[in-house]
């Protein structure tokens, strides 16, 4: 789901600015233009969606292939530091 919305923008960016202005036409900016853009909003919207499919799925093909991707190791100095004020202490080499 996350990835189909990321169609919308692709689609106001390619759809409405740039293929306009690259075939030296207005922008489809008004409501009449923006109307007969409905169809391609659809087509990026699936797009995104196919690709987002697409990529979950040779994520899940490369863990079967490959195993889990491992954690890295936190040292000491990249250990999660406790909300809120810790990191100022530790930033300035003090220990609690």
């Amino acid at each position: 789901m996350g990835a189909a919305s990321l169609g919308i923008p692709l689609w106001g960016i390619t759809s409405v600015i740039f293929l306009p202005l690259l075939s030296s036409n207005r922008m489809a900016l008004d409501a009449v233009r923006m109307q007969e853009q409905f169809a391609p909003l659809v087509a990026w919207i699936l797009f995104g969606a196919l690709l987002g499919g697409l990529l979950q799925f040779v994520s899940k093909m490369a863990e079967i292939r490959y195993g889990p991707e491992a954690a890295p190791a936190l040292s000491r100095k990249q250990a999660p530091l406790p909300f809120p004020a810790s990191g100022i202490h530790q930033a300035k080499g003090h220990r609690h």
